[in-house]
């Protein structure tokens, strides 16, 4: 069985006795730092105490402050450290801008943008993929290859 859940929400199902982690082998716990941004950490903690003493744990941070290694030294057995290299910078060719508008000009100023001669390849990130499929929709009405 795979169980895919919140900190918060796993334990709670524990206390309420719906769920016993005793046979559980694997703990998989992904953004490390963000959960300890969130205050899950003591839950975590508590997940890990319920759960099989020979389980396998992984667990996977974009970052390692100071308090994700401790937790990490309590949860993890002779834990195997992966990083990948260091973000680079852009490359000197790439024209990184920021443009602040209000909502309803938004689409307005990224068409004018577009139509600049010197935009040849654009990466353009949403926040939400509903947001993405608008500005993909948006720029299309508006003659651009999207």
């Amino acid at each position: 069985d795979i169980l895919i859940a919140t900190p918060g929400r796993l334990t709670d199902l524990v206390r309420e006795g719906d769920l016993i982690l005793a046979d559980t082998k694997w703990l998989v716990l992904d953004e490390g730092d963000r959960m300890l941004d969130m205050g899950f950490i003591n839950d975590v903690k508590r997940i890990a105490k319920a759960t099989a003493p020979d389980r396998q744990t992984a667990l996977f941070s974009a970052t390692m402050p100071d308090e994700i290694a401790e937790l990490a030294k309590g949860l993890l057995k002779t834990p195997v450290r992966v990083e990948v290299a260091p973000q680079s910078t852009a490359a000197a060719e790439i024209v990184q801008s920021v443009v602040l508008a209000r909502t309803k000009q938004k689409r307005q100023v990224l068409s004018k943008m577009l139509a600049d001669e010197a935009m040849k390849s654009v990466i353009i990130f949403s926040r939400t993929k509903h947001g993405a499929d608008r500005v993909t929709k948006d720029l299309d009405r508006d003659g651009f290859k999207a």
